[in-house]
């Protein structure tokens, strides 16, 4: 970061999950709208958003865009932080109801 600049805070990165979640909003039927973004050393190295029912998901895209695979998780996530924020699935969802 350049100097002078305050660094991103955890409330900074939750706030572009959330806005990257809500762009799947009426779109994920059956599942809820998520927003993802993976940070390493301070920056955003990966996000994306869960588009529709069927295509991957929101940590799965961010994991992509950061030049990972699934079979990274365990080094992506060692000492980095995930910002993942899952709306409200507005009259239901894919996950199983409690009774």
């Amino acid at each position: 970061m350049a100097a002078g600049r305050a660094r991103p805070t955890d409330a900074h990165f939750m706030g572009r999950a959330l806005a990257l979640g809500a762009r799947g909003l009426g779109r994920t039927w059956p599942n809820p709208p998520v927003g993802a973004v993976l940070v390493r050393g301070g920056r955003v190295v990966g996000e994306g958003f869960h588009t529709r029912a069927g295509a991957p998901h929101a940590e799965i895209k961010a994991l992509r865009a950061a030049g990972a695979s699934e079979a990274d998780l365990t080094i992506m996530f060692k000492d980095n932080p995930a910002y993942l924020v899952k709306l409200p699935a507005l009259g239901g969802g894919a996950a199983p109801r409690q009774r």
